[in-house]
């Protein structure tokens, strides 16, 4: 018997759904997303692209002569920030939520990890200076 009232049918043993309907099926990921932000993201993100790339194509001291280097970092970062959506939506929330724990230590050890004294000195200049810092190769000033 197919179809009738005595029809018994298991959820997920039942034909297969193609094209449009299995992408608007009830509980496909495209219904269950939050389309108005997950787009005001990205336009966020590209509207900071315009300003990022605005603000600092011709500033040569700072981007180390290419116009598109802060450009490409933040293209970079949206990337990972993509990345990582999608992370959570493969893993679920609720997947996640049992890995609290684990994450909030690992957090902590990398911010004390910072603060650790064993840490090789920056060779940055020190904030004031205009000289750059000097190579261990090069003799000392007097």
């Amino acid at each position: 018997m197919t179809g009738g009232v005595n029809s018994f049918q298991v959820s997920g043993y039942g034909p297969e759904r193609a094209g449009w309907t299995r992408v608007l099926a009830r509980d496909s990921l495209a219904r269950r997303l939050d389309w108005p932000i997950l787009f005001s993201a990205l336009a966020l993100s590209l509207l900071g692209s315009l300003l990022v790339y605005s603000a600092t194509r011709n500033r040569t001291e700072l981007n180390q002569g290419d116009p598109y280097y802060f450009l490409v970092r933040h293209w970079l970062n949206t990337g990972i920030g993509l990345a990582l959506m999608v992370g959570v939506l493969w893993l679920g929330h609720r997947t996640l939520r049992t890995a609290v724990p684990l994450l909030y230590g690992a957090s902590l050890f990398l911010i004390l990890l910072v603060l650790t004294p064993w840490a090789p000195p920056s060779t940055a200049p020190t904030p004031g200076s205009n000289s750059p810092a000097a190579s261990p190769s090069s003799p000392p000033s007097s």
